[in-house]
């Protein structure tokens, strides 16, 4: 496991050295096999954890950056702002398609686009949540998927590979039952986390 993360190590960072700056495709992937280099089941417990609280801190992070740091949060033009900048190129090679004619209803109606920008970063600070308790992971695993689903469509930022870590915000319930099909479709069988 350790020959084949540092393997995926050297291809993420090349790749994202060769792509551009600022590019940040495939870091969750970096992040989320770190657990699996120790060796105890107690180790990869703990080490999980440090997974969950980590993908709490990427999101809470990112609304203390809007909010206190950069303070777009309190500029009411900055989702329409970021919006027509971002999706310009696509208005002009693609015209005629439904997203086009959608995102032209958004520019006619600002109070769409900056509402969910508002809305947005309101959802990462809700992360901060996970830090206190995990009875709130069911409706905190929804979060970055609305997120990031929304980034991609109305600002074109693509960074739905940070997904994986919501691996980490499921139950042992649902990692039971996720490595049940696992194991139904191959034969390997994983370790056994204990969150309870």
């Amino acid at each position: 496991m350790v020959l084949f993360t540092a393997l995926l190590f050297i291809y993420i960072l090349s790749f994202n050295f060769a792509a551009m700056h600022h590019t940040h495709m495939l870091t969750g992937f970096m992040v989320i096999l770190f657990p699996f280099w120790v060796r105890t089941n107690a180790s990869l417990t703990l080490a999980w954890q440090g997974v969950r609280y980590y993908t709490c801190y990427i999101y809470t992070m990112a609304f203390l950056w809007k909010t206190i740091f950069q303070h777009s949060f309190f500029n009411g033009q900055q989702g329409i702002a970021t919006f027509k900048l971002n999706l310009v190129e696509y208005l002009y090679h693609n015209p005629s398609t439904f997203m086009a004619g959608w995102y032209r209803l958004c520019i006619r109606h600002e109070w769409i686009v900056n509402a969910g920008w508002v809305f947005i970063i309101l959802l990462e600070g809700l992360m901060m949540i996970g830090f206190f308790t995990r009875k709130m992971d069911k409706i905190l695993i929804c979060f970055p998927v609305i997120v990031h689903l929304a980034t991609y469509f109305f600002a074109d930022a693509f960074f739905i590979e940070l997904l994986v870590l919501n691996i980490s915000l499921l139950s042992q319930q649902q990692l039971d039952r996720l490595a049940d099909k696992i194991s139904t479709w191959s034969s390997w069988r994983p370790r056994r986390l204990n969150l309870r």
